[in-house]
Formats: C-alpha cells, structure tokens, sequence
C-alpha cells in the first residue's frame, strides 16, 4: 500500500514537470547566486553547451508595522499576526507577467515611470487570502531592514508547472 501509493505519486509529479519534450524548457534551477558568482556561473553553463533560459531576482522580506490599515502585534506575540510578521516571503521584480499567472483583481503595472512613484505589489492569492489584502490596500514590508511602502496593484493566480520559483509577490520595475 505505502509502495503503492509512493509510485501513484511519483508518477502523478513527473507527469506535471515533464521537461522531455519540452522545448526551452529547463532541467535546473539554480539559486541564491551572488553577483561576483553570476560570470562564472554563465560561463560554466556555456562551456557545456547548455543556454540559460531565464533569470529571476529573489527578495526575502517580512512584513512590516503595518499592512492593509492594520498595525500589526509585537513579533514576540504567538497569536497570528505574531506569526505573519516572523514569516518571510519570496518576492521577485519583472516588467511583465508569465503565461503561468493570471491577475484576478486588480491591474498588472509593469514598470515605473519614475523611481518615486507608487511601488505596487502583485500578490498571489493565497498570500493575499491569508493577509486579508485586498487591491488598494497598503502594505510595509521589512526587506532586510529597510521598511518598502507599496500597494496591492493585483491579485494573481499561478499556475505552478514546471520548474522554476513560485513567488509570493513581485514588483514592478
């Protein structure tokens, strides 16, 4: 039975990652590369013939003081906004969406016309559900010490196949 059960799911997870016949599609993730490792590392890749299909920026961050209106417990607090505040959260930036999300509420922003205006976060649903965020609202996040006032611009779903980083939020550029 527990063999059984091993195999069904094995099997049930290659069969959503398939890269065999998949062209562009890659068989590697790599990450937390620094920027004086990031030469050698694409040099290394392309000594063995291989290309590299995409780059994406990681952000870890933790809420702030405050988020949707709401002014947060102290962190040593156990009840749950103790716990939100101690979790952290993957974030990344790009200019554009991938064909894997979908924005449900809310506007895609894409990039900034100027370093001052509004930073808008993209929340992924469940990110959002467990915050009670909703588009509009604001929200401080701690990254690595610096509070970052944004807005939610949107809300999306993701649709997790293949390989490759599956992130809370992103930015706009």
């Amino acid at each position: 039975s527990l063999l059984t059960t091993l195999y069904l799911t094995q099997h049930s997870l290659m069969g959503l990652i398939d890269i065999g016949d998949q062209k562009d599609s890659p068989n590697m993730v790599l990450f937390d590369i620094q920027t004086d490792q990031k030469a050698p590392i694409e040099e290394l890749i392309a000594s063995h013939g291989m290309a590299i299909i995409q780059q994406v920026p990681l952000v870890t961050m933790r809420l702030g003081d405050t988020y949707g209106g709401s002014q947060l417990v102290e962190p040593n607090d156990q009840r749950r906004d103790g716990r939100r505040r101690r979790r952290e959260f993957r974030a990344s930036y790009r200019p554009s969406l991938t064909p894997t999300e979908k924005i449900i509420a809310g506007k895609w922003r894409g990039i900034r016309a100027t370093v001052t205006d509004t930073i808008f976060v993209s929340l992924d649903t469940r990110l959002a559900a467990n915050l009670d965020l909703a588009v509009g609202d604001p929200v401080v996040f701690d990254v690595q010490g610096f509070p970052m006032e944004t807005t939610v611009g949107s809300i999306r779903t993701t649709e997790a196949r293949g390989i490759g980083g599956d992130f809370s939020g992103f930015f706009s550029v």
